[in-house]
């Protein structure tokens, strides 16, 4: 019985390292640069933009990516996101509602 459970968990072992150097085929990050306007501020300081979600997705982005966003002297990293419980309160991001992106 102990023989098995070695043999088992070398086996295991073996599997795992050999899956540490298998390599991964990782997607090319496409990129959207585009320059979109604010629609208006709304009420709790969320900014909808010109900018719409499916031009977003078919440029190959997911929600989880982070997106390097630009204005005036600022330049943020945000991840994309579909619910504002996917980032802590009071956390930045980009949202997507419906067909809209909130800033």
């Amino acid at each position: 019985m102990k023989t098995k459970k070695r043999t088992i968990s070398f086996l295991l072992t073996i599997i795992m390292v050999i899956s540490f150097f298998t390599p991964i085929n990782v997607r090319a990050a496409s990129e959207l640069s585009t320059t979109v306007n604010i629609a208006e501020i709304m009420k709790y300081g969320n900014t909808p933009l010109t900018l719409k979600s499916e031009e977003l997705f078919a440029a190959g982005y997911n929600y989880g990516d982070i997106l390097n966003v630009s204005f005036l002297n600022n330049a943020l990293k945000l991840p994309l996101c579909n619910n504002y419980s996917d980032v802590d309160s009071g956390c930045p991001g980009v949202f997507v509602k419906g067909e809209n992106i909130l800033l």
